[in-house]
């Protein structure tokens, strides 16, 4: 049976080829229809027992409308009618979208497989209101993701190798299952989003809310937000990040607050040190990453594996702004970064607390959560980062 004229899809948002998925005695194969021949690019068999596997899991694609790769998610689920494997098509239509498929009727005892072909705050939105549906997190379903690298953020497909539509096909089809951790935020302080789509997350009062890739504070958070504003936003699309931190870098904002870390107090007075007493630290830079890549090639915590519940400190103190640009195109060099004597990393021994300090500009005080921003309000900026016992949450790779 040959997919030769069913399967055709161009590789990502870049002007490559168009790929072609042909099937015969060898396996699947994927080929680049250059304009006068075919490439064999890969080929990789399909074991029966995971045709098997995925015909007993409810499978559920999650695509944008608005997004550039339109094709993908059709051409995944024309391979799935193939095999006759079912499976349910979401289209994201508005901006509650993602909350309403994820407060669907799920069933304690299903296996779910979801698909996003989207970014990582996708992944961020249904990962907390999907929690908090079960009043028992012991009843939550056995649910495993696969990020599709579509969204302007990607850390979660780029840290686990999927850096395109056909490693994720790949990874589909091998099905190797590996444990996601999840990682929570707990506050006093009042939590206002930029997204209205998430404020029933601001209240903390009953369930924290969950991050799987990233927790910021500094100039990361800061220029998430300045490009996640609809005028950049609508005119810029993926440039935005780098016009937003020209910007912040020319302002280079200082943000006061203390860390603490395994009962330690973290300042820098000619290099980091670690004290019982408390301390308020002036910053430029403060990341807790739950994984490796925020791009392919951006290595912000090379110890970091998305599968161990471990979170990773990188602090950078308040430097020129040419000091802190050096150490981002230092993280491009395998993370390199991390072998300057301006940066901490660390890793987090159970939870790790940061006060923002009241001398810092209100508008300084947002951070980014799996690339959502909030703005911390009220008297006590308090935020204390955890891991979440669970062994629900899964994802493929190859």
């Amino acid at each position: 049976m040959c997919f030769t004229e069913l399967l055709l899809w161009r590789n990502n948002d870049k002007e490559e080829d168009p790929v072609i998925v042909t099937e015969d005695a060898n396996g699947l194969e994927m080929h680049l229809l250059g304009e006068t021949s075919l490439q064999k690019i890969d080929t990789f068999l399909i074991e029966d027992e995971t045709l098997a596997r995925l015909c007993k899991v409810e499978i559920i694609l999650i695509a944008s409308t608005h997004s550039k790769k339109k094709s993908t998610h059709l051409v995944v689920g024309q391979l799935f009618d193939y095999y006759g494997i079912k499976y349910t098509l979401l289209e994201t239509t508005t901006p509650k979208s993602i909350t309403e498929f994820a407060q669907r009727n799920y069933t304690t005892g299903q296996e779910y497989l979801f698909l996003f072909f989207s970014g990582d705050t996708c992944l961020f939105e249904f990962v907390n209101f999907f929690y908090r549906e079960f009043a028992n997190p012991e009843d939550i379903p056995s649910t495993t993701f696969l990020p599709f690298p579509h969204g302007t953020g990607n850390a979660m497909a780029n840290s686990i190798g999927l850096h395109d539509d056909i490693s994720c096909i790949q990874a589909l089809f091998k099905f190797n299952r590996h444990h996601l951790p999840l990682y929570s935020l707990q506050t006093s302080a009042t939590l206002l989003p930029t997204n209205p789509a998430l404020s029933n997350l601001a209240d903390l009062s009953q369930t924290p809310i969950l991050f799987t890739v990233v927790a910021s504070w500094g100039l990361h958070s800061l220029i998430v937000y300045e490009s996640d504003k609809s005028e950049l936003r609508s005119r810029y699309g993926a440039e935005r990040f780098r016009i937003a931190a020209t910007k912040i870098l020319e302002e280079n904002p200082v943000f006061k607050g203390s860390i603490l870390n395994n009962k330690l107090y973290y300042s820098f007075q000619n290099g980091w040190r670690e004290s019982p007493i408390e301390c308020t630290q002036d910053l430029s830079y403060f990341v807790l990453a739950a994984l490796s890549n925020f791009e392919e090639k951006f290595t912000i915590s090379p110890a970091s594996l998305v599968e161990r519940d471990q979170l990773h400190m990188v602090a950078i103190p308040y430097s020129p702004s040419v000091e802190v640009m050096e150490l981002m195109n230092a993280a491009y060099d395998n993370g390199r970064h991390i072998s300057s004597n301006l940066v901490c990393y660390k890793p987090v021994d159970q939870e790790l607390t940061i006060t923002l300090n009241e001398a810092t500009d209100p508008d300084k005080c947002i951070i980014c959560l799996d690339g959502s921003s909030w703005k911390v309000t009220g008297p006590d900026k308090k935020l204390v980062f955890s891991y979440v016992d669970q062994s629900f949450l899964h994802f493929l790779s190859l």
